[in-house]
């Protein structure tokens, strides 16, 4: 089956509109303003397989993400 389906797993994000890049999103051009406009810093949160895994920008699932990376930058180096 394609599509969305009832009770089947699906990958989502969620696309916050209040960085300076969507400032003037309006609903009518909406699918343009997100295409040509927003970027990464924009996801906000993330479902995948239906399960939410980035919340608020934070990720749910990889605790510290930030430290992690600063350690995997400096053994590296």
């Amino acid at each position: 089956n394609h599509g969305l389906v009832v009770g089947a797993p699906a990958d989502f994000i969620a696309i916050a509109i209040d960085s300076v890049r969507l400032a003037t999103f309006d609903a009518e051009n909406g699918a343009a303003h997100l295409v040509y406009s927003a970027t990464s810093s924009d996801v906000s949160d993330v479902w995948v397989g239906g399960e939410q895994v980035v919340s608020n920008r934070t990720h749910q699932l990889i605790p510290n993400i930030t430290e992690s990376l600063r350690t995997a930058i400096a053994a590296v180096l």
